[in-house]
């Protein structure tokens, strides 16, 4: 290590030649050790950085809230949609997958037009109430609806829609 502090040797040269020696060697071992020290020190500023823990629990609940929304898919017609092969199960899991990401998508765009309408009308407290929604809920998406997604000259206008949406608190 003195050597690489004091530039007397490159990097490269030292990983050659530790590179030939046996791999319990104990330089190796001494370096893999030090190599763990700079690992666990992002965990060891956990307990002290409270904008740290704040994102990282943030990050595994919006990981559970999308497991629950796909849970919730699984539940429908009684857990049957699973298939009995590997191959079927792995499709049943695609398209749980591919619904739960169109049900976050739909909510992430009513969210995001809902607050441009919110900032070009004004709408402090509306907004303020709109960052406690997640994209993965799915109380306003009817699980055990009926779709009919034939054709149709109707368009759904969402814009105008948003103008009229008012979050309860």
């Amino acid at each position: 290590m003195l050597s690489l502090c004091m530039r007397w040797l490159q990097q490269s040269a030292l990983t050659q030649k530790l590179r030939h020696y046996k791999k319990h060697n104990a330089t190796m071992l001494a370096l893999a050790d030090y190599n763990r020290i700079f690992q666990y020190l992002p965990m060891l500023a956990y307990p002290d950085e409270q904008q740290l823990r704040q994102v990282i629990q943030e990050l595994l609940c919006r990981g559970e809230r999308l497991q629950g929304l796909i849970r919730a898919l699984a539940a429908l017609g009684g857990n049957q949609f699973r298939g009995r092969t590997p191959e079927e199960m792995a499709m049943w899991n695609s398209c749980s997958n591919l619904l739960a990401n169109c049900i976050v998508y739909y909510n992430a765009k009513i969210m995001s037009l809902f607050k441009s309408d919110c900032l070009a009308t004004g709408k402090p407290e509306q907004r303020r109430l709109r960052k406690i929604i997640s994209p993965a809920s799915w109380e306003n998406v009817i699980l055990n609806g009926f779709y009919d997604l034939t054709e149709s000259n109707d368009e759904w206008d969402i814009e105008s829609q948003i103008a009229r949406l008012e979050i309860a608190a």
